[in-house]
């Protein structure tokens, strides 16, 4: 039976991440990555089911990391929390858990998925991304942008970070329920993500791919043009009003190794957090039958 998630610190690329990990030493790895606004407790939430401990459970020893940026002590001194940065954070830990992994990833964490599986194939057991979809089969509509508007506002970094935490974080929730309406947001579901925000430095850099995306638009477009050829289960929630289904469709042509998206009815962005006892079942049957 898989312990309680305890607390690991991993010193990589210079910089010290703390994660949170749970399962068998001796049980395949899996990396689970989360994105904006969340903390790595999104795959381990204080009370009730989590993807964490279902994977934990089924054997795998899973490593539940603070992407760059999220704790004051992996924020980088050159501020570089591009894609490029998280995908080669992704390696590192991959390389530190034995060298194979399964990577999951939501939001950043999700790209920075796509992008380690195109990096290092050889690394990447399987890849499993939750609410975005392959980036290049996203077609940029009126409507979208309005959706996605939040990228748009982030681009102002000092006067974003001022409204993130102005009235305890309202924004922040204002953000989760936007994302994610059809989820009762539980009255603690965010206090792990406050307490890393409060920390010095932390609202800046979560803020800050946003920016570094921007910069680095065409470069990354041109990596991700190349084909995924680690198999790749695309899972995405029903209620998620940020991006539309067709794009998970049209992903496969980005893709020369097994492709599956896979709908979670009534649920929306955080996928992991509104049903970690569904997702996690798609995910292990997912790996059951590729790897």
């Amino acid at each position: 039976m898989a312990a309680t998630a305890h607390t690991t610190l991993f010193n990589l690329n210079g910089l010290t991440f703390p994660a949170l990990v749970a399962g068998p030493e001796g049980g395949p790895a899996a990396l689970c990555l989360h994105g904006f606004p969340d903390t790595r407790h999104g795959f381990f939430p204080a009370a009730g089911p989590s993807v964490g401990m279902a994977l934990a459970t089924a054997g795998f020893r899973v490593v539940a990391p603070a992407m760059r940026g999220t704790e004051p002590e992996c924020i980088p001194a050159d501020g570089d929390v591009s894609p490029g940065a998280l995908a080669d954070d992704v390696l590192a830990f991959i390389d530190a858990l034995g060298g194979r992994a399964v990577v999951i990833g939501n939001d950043w964490g999700a790209l920075a998925t796509y992008l380690a599986a195109l990096r290092a194939p050889e690394r990447v057991v399987a890849a499993v991304t939750l609410g975005i979809p392959h980036p290049r089969a996203v077609s940029f509509t009126p409507a979208l942008i309005w959706r996605a508007r939040h990228m748009l506002a982030f681009q102002l970094q000092r006067l974003a970070a001022r409204r993130v935490r102005a009235d305890d974080f309202a924004a922040l929730e204002r953000l989760y329920r936007r994302w994610s309406p059809t989820w009762r947001l539980p009255s603690d579901a965010l206090t792990e993500v406050k307490i890393a925000y409060r920390k010095p430095g932390v609202v800046e850099a979560a803020l800050a791919p946003y920016a570094a995306t921007r910069k680095h638009l065409r470069a990354l477009l041109r990596e991700l043009a190349r084909p995924v050829a680690v198999p790749t289960l695309a899972l995405y929630g029903g209620g998620d009003p940020s991006l539309p289904p067709a794009a998970y469709q049209r992903a496969q042509r980005y893709f020369s190794g097994v492709y599956r998206a896979e709908v979670v009815p009534e649920v929306g962005h955080f996928l992991q957090r509104e049903d970690p006892a569904g997702v996690a079942e798609r995910i292990i049957s997912f790996l059951e039958s590729e790897t």
